[in-house]
């Protein structure tokens, strides 16, 4: 039912529906982190996932929050570069795993797919660029989200407000 998906004839909703892993993450949960690579895409069934930016002055932000219906993570299957955010989840939430090996042949397969991925793509990259124009920050550190989390989690387990 999820608008990624309308293209693809009902024999493949199936295939695709038997090969994808379902994850459950709790609040918080780090589902990957900036800099790793991408070999997969999520799709949020349950909850939601803040896309979080780490740069190197130690700052991190939030980007950009997805929720159920959305993806994520396809930048990188599609530019095979390395994450550019580190995905947590702001909600319990449960997220439907698609690997390259899975999405790869639709995608030849199913030109419109293509486009709507490189359309969310296209939008997510701007919303980053307009994130980081923002905050005026320039150079991202790959640890910097754990940094702010521990961080976070410090003050909370201390009772200082932040």
């Amino acid at each position: 039912k999820m608008s990624l998906f309308q293209a693809l004839s009902d024999d493949d909703k199936i295939a695709v529906s038997e090969r994808v892993r379902l994850h459950h993450f709790t609040r918080g949960e780090t589902i990957f982190h900036q800099g790793d690579s991408g070999t997969s895409l999520f799709v949020i069934v349950e909850g939601a996932v803040g896309l979080w930016l780490q740069f190197k002055d130690g700052k991190a932000i939030e980007a950009i929050r997805v929720g159920v219906g959305d993806c994520f993570g396809e930048i990188e299957l599609l530019t095979k570069e390395a994450r550019h955010a580190t995905a947590i989840a702001a909600t319990d939430t449960a997220l439907f795993e698609i690997s390259a090996e899975i999405l790869t042949p639709l995608l030849e397969q199913y030109p419109d797919l293509a486009e709507v991925l490189e359309q969310t793509m296209s939008v997510r990259e701007k919303r980053i660029e307009e994130q980081i124009d923002l905050f005026q920050l320039e150079d991202i550190d790959q640890d910097a989200p754990n940094k702010h989390l521990l961080h976070k989690t410090q003050k909370i387990l201390s009772g200082k407000k932040e």
